[in-house]
């Protein structure tokens, strides 16, 4: 019953993929202490990369939702896809130029590019089920 009064909230998801792209700069973009450890000895690929993953799938799947329920777009899996895409390669070139704390990660990005590409995958059964 709740979950039925806020998905009939007007633009619902354009404010969560609004919120949820905010969220990720400030992720991008913020000074964290901590200390990188990578998740299997001489790995390369940490934790940190599967929450990229995760947030690039979730990011690209609530655009998309947002292009096709609230605004009726065309073609939402192109516009998702593209702003999911530019979103995660200008923070990447963003950390490795402008930010001092910050570099650029070939891994980082490989992920980014890991999370929009499963949602790529997947979207024609989020279609599917939208268009019931």
């Amino acid at each position: 019953m709740i979950i039925r009064k806020v998905l009939e909230l007007k633009f619902i998801f354009s404010i969560l993929s609004i919120s949820d792209a905010l969220f990720i700069i400030y992720l991008s973009l913020n000074k964290f202490d901590f200390v990188r450890r990578p998740y299997i000895s001489g790995n390369s690929f940490s934790f940190e990369a599967i929450g990229h993953i995760i947030f690039y799938l979730s990011l690209s799947t609530i655009f998309f939702l947002a292009f096709k329920i609230d605004w009726n777009f065309k073609f939402p899996k192109f516009y998702s896809t593209s702003i999911s895409l530019v979103l995660g390669i200008s923070l990447e070139i963003i950390q490795g130029t402008l930010i001092p704390y910050r570099s650029f990660e070939g891994v980082d990005l490989l992920a980014n590019l890991i999370g929009i590409t499963i949602f790529f995958i997947f979207s024609k059964r989020f279609s599917f089920f939208v268009n019931k």
